[in-house]
């Protein structure tokens, strides 16, 4: 029965975070409670002292390891579900399966290095944690370039491949936030233990979706809290017991023990600096300017560096397709970032849909009517290559494009030539899409802070007389 009830809880959460994350609405407030219910994400707003909506689930979601053990792992994680249903498949198959101990060091260490990367300006952590990886999924059927390719790749080769022979991998040896729930289930209220009833038969050992289950003793490091070894288990021997919390195990008080657990820490935490400083030292080294147009709510490049996780999630809804990931030219921490590639295509002035559907709160929601005022980026004019200035010829196509009226059209020596006011232009990228030179005769600077525009004007294209087909140069 209880495997029955975690299986229809896990399918439920499951099939309702993936609904939620192809529900391309506004849905901002649904998208605020789903971040809440994982710990990173959350952490990131709290590293910058802002209070997130929803902050109270979060603790509470911390709160109940330290009651019961690691049931969000075991009820609610979507990726451990996907993992589960591996280890139900290969049961079947009867290829052998293994327990690696390994796997705690290896999730410490990442769960050190991952909390000091969120302290900074850059947002590592989102390639280790299971929620930006999950949300990445949905960008699968999406150009993301193939950096963010490769990450996926990777992603579900970790969750569909190598649990075949480590069942749960992902959730016990990369997952910062399974490292997070099983230190704090380590010293829980309650746990799960074998009575003197058990005879050591072996059942609940191949049964446990971690293999945490050794004659009859449960390896606590590993232990998901599924309950399934209670029922699985002939004897009934297994039990939930009280026990006072932060009380030493018994385990520890071997001398020999206690030296080998010392060396480990100290050994976690050399490794976790030493990986630190080289990320920090390959990663950006500049965050006071970018070469890559940053999308519109971003608030600042500092800003949506650090908050950003890569999923790509915004690339999936972006209907002209000019999100894209994988760029360095902001360094390695750009490298699963979104930008605007303006040569492909352009921000259409009539949409929100990035800010609507970014979870992590990297782009900041704002209405319509708000977002069509947020500047970007500045359009720039090469005076040495358009049409009209160079071969006076008259040549519209920006300013006939531009939502917002900054691109003028005003006679000089007697050709109508494009002008940008700069203080209407929000760098929507249209004007250098449809420029018809090459390369582009108009392109957009980003900006490293974004401001706002004033509110759109009409454009006023004085009607030059006597201008025949021939005149235009496409």
């Amino acid at each position: 029965m209880i495997k029955k009830i975690r299986f229809f809880i896990q399918l439920s959460f499951f099939i309702c975070s993936t609904i939620l994350l192809l529900s391309f609405d506004q849905g901002n407030q649904a998208h605020d409670f789903f971040r809440s219910l994982h710990f990173f994400p959350t952490f990131s707003y709290l590293a910058k002292f802002i209070f997130p909506t929803f902050l109270y689930i979060t603790l509470f979601m911390l709160i109940i390891p330290l009651l019961i053990g690691r049931i969000y792992c075991s009820y609610l994680c979507p990726v451990g579900f996907i993992q589960d249903i591996v280890f139900k498949i290969i049961k079947k198959t009867k290829v052998p399966q293994k327990f690696f101990p390994i796997l705690s060091f290896i999730s410490n260490l990442i769960l050190i290095l991952s909390l000091l990367l969120i302290f900074t300006a850059s947002n590592y952590q989102g390639l280790f944690d299971h929620f930006s990886h999950f949300i990445r999924l949905f960008s699968l059927t999406h150009s993301v370039g193939y950096v963010s390719f490769i990450f996926i790749l990777l992603f579900l080769f970790s969750i569909l491949v190598i649990p075949i022979i480590a069942p749960r991998f992902f959730c016990q040896g990369l997952c910062p936030s399974g490292a997070i729930y099983k230190i704090l289930n380590l010293n829980a209220l309650f746990n799960i233990n074998a009575s003197k009833a058990c005879n050591h038969c072996g059942v609940c050992e191949t049964k446990c979706p971690t293999l945490c289950i050794r004659d009859g003793a449960i390896i606590k490091e590993a232990c998901i809290t599924c309950f399934e070894c209670l029922e699985s288990c002939p004897q009934k021997a297994f039990e939930i017991t009280f026990k006072f919390p932060w009380r030493k195990r018994k385990d520890f008080l071997n001398q020999n023990k206690k030296r080998r657990e010392t060396f480990k820490t100290l050994l976690l935490i050399g490794s976790g600096l030493l990986a630190f400083f080289a990320i920090k030292k390959t990663g950006s080294a500049n965050l006071m300017g970018t070469h890559l147009v940053i999308p519109p709510g971003a608030k600042s490049l500092r800003h949506f560096y650090s908050s950003c996780t890569g999923c790509n999630l915004c690339l999936t809804v972006c209907p002209t397709k000019v999100l894209k990931s994988g760029s360095t030219l902001n360094g390695y921490d750009g490298t699963n970032k979104p930008y605007l590639d303006f040569d492909e295509a352009y921000c259409s002035f009539e949409c929100n849909a990035c800010l609507s559907v970014c979870p992590t709160g990297a782009l900041a929601y704002d209405g319509l009517a708000q977002k069509q005022l947020i500047k970007i980026g500045e359009s720039k004019i090469d005076e040495t290559s358009c049409i009209p200035y160079v071969h006076k010829r008259i040549c519209g196509s920006c300013a006939e494009h531009c939502p917002t009226g900054a691109i003028q059209m005003v006679l000089i020596d007697n050709v109508l030539a494009p002008k940008v006011d700069r203080n209407f232009c929000i760098g929507c990228g249209i004007c250098q899409k449809v420029c018809p030179t090459s390369p582009k005769s108009i392109k957009i600077a980003p900006l490293t802070i974004h401001t706002y525009a004033y509110s759109p004007k009409k454009n006023n294209i004085p009607k030059k007389p006597s201008i025949s087909n021939e005149d235009f140069p496409f």
